[in-house]
Order: C-alpha cells, then structure tokens, then sequence
C-alpha cells in the first residue's frame, strides 16, 4: 500500500489510532516466537511495549527462520494459540 493511500484510508475512519496519532493497546494476546540461535526471548521482550498480554515461546534449535528450521514446534504452537 503506497503512503498516499494509507494516508487516504486513515483519514476516512477518524477512530483510527493512525489519524489521531495515539497508541491502542491491543486486547488481545499477542504471541511472540523467537529461536535461541537469534532473538530468543527478544521479539516478546519487544512487543511488551506495544500490547499488555505478550505469550512468549522460544522455540529450541532454530535461528530466525523458525517456520523453516522448526515448523511443527511452531504449529504445535499456533494452533492453540489462534483457536483459544
């Protein structure tokens, strides 16, 4: 999406946090997944500043490719995740 139409998008739902400049916490759990051979626990320490209820899963014998490196340990945790 070009700047120019994000711009237009956000002028036309004046609740948006994106025209009126503030921050909305999310509600929801926002999962963060990292491996130990790269961020580790960085993504979730990361996404704390952005939403209260961070889940965070380190995901063992992966880098930063993790759906690559370790991709039924990753559904193994999406699953629960987007159907609880």
């Amino acid at each position: 999406m070009s700047s120019r139409t994000w711009t237009q998008s956000a002028s036309t739902k004046p609740s948006s946090a994106a025209s009126t400049g503030e921050h909305v916490r999310p509600t929801e759990p926002v999962l963060a997944i990292g491996g130990p051979e790269s961020a580790g626990r960085g993504p979730g320490e990361a996404m704390e500043f952005a939403a209260d209820d961070v889940p965070t899963l380190v995901i063992p014998n992966c880098g930063h490719f993790v759906a690559e490196a370790a991709r039924r340990q990753l559904l193994a945790a999406l699953i629960p995740f987007l159907t609880a």
